[in-house]
């Protein structure tokens, strides 16, 4: 528990730093951007770390909670990574060129996704494949890109993302996307 807190302390005091640096340097074209996307991930790992808080919260509630009570049910925590898609988005847009920027892609739409702005998340990673079809995350992408059509019934265009996928068969997303594909 001491450690954890003592992480968080160190992290928050990182985010004031990169923050500082960013406000200080807004447009410098080689630091700018490694300290947006590193400033970006530290915003991420505190966001995940409170929804896992609260997680647990909303697991103690839940266990005391009975549907006779007459209390409403306590609402299941979200996750909020607005900051890191702020700070992405700002990265992918003023940084087009930036070295890590299928790295800022993927994370943006990660988030999107967990937020449940499903389609905002797609086209993210329809973009990232167009711009870095070799990217180290185009298999994920390619799965995440037929999950959503998947999950709309546009079947046709999750078959050719998820085809997309069989080509990199060292790929942990391998298997789930030929699976997929065979269901779709």
């Amino acid at each position: 528990k001491s450690l954890e807190e003592e992480q968080a302390a160190l992290r928050g005091n990182a985010i004031g730093r990169f923050e500082s640096f960013i406000g200080n340097y807004p447009d410098d074209p080689v630091y700018t951007p490694d300290a947006m996307f590193r400033l970006s991930e530290l915003y991420f790992e505190r966001s995940y770390l409170a929804y896992l808080d609260d997680q647990d919260s909303y697991e103690e509630r839940i266990d005391g909670w009975t549907p006779d009570s007459e209390e409403p049910e306590p609402p299941e925590p979200e996750f909020h990574y607005e900051p890191t898609i702020a700070m992405m988005q700002r990265l992918v847009t003023e940084y087009p060129g930036y070295r890590l920027v299928d790295g800022a892609r993927y994370l943006l739409g990660y988030c999107l996704g967990e937020q449940g702005e499903d389609e905002r998340a797609k086209d993210v990673y329809e973009r990232l494949v167009a711009e870095a079809p070799n990217s180290r995350f185009t298999a994920e992408v390619w799965t995440r890109i037929g999950e959503y059509y998947f999950n709309t019934s546009d079947l046709e265009r999750a078959a050719a993302a998820y085809n997309k996928v069989l080509g990199h068969y060292d790929s942990p997303f391998y298997d789930k996307a030929l699976y997929k594909l065979a269901w779709t």
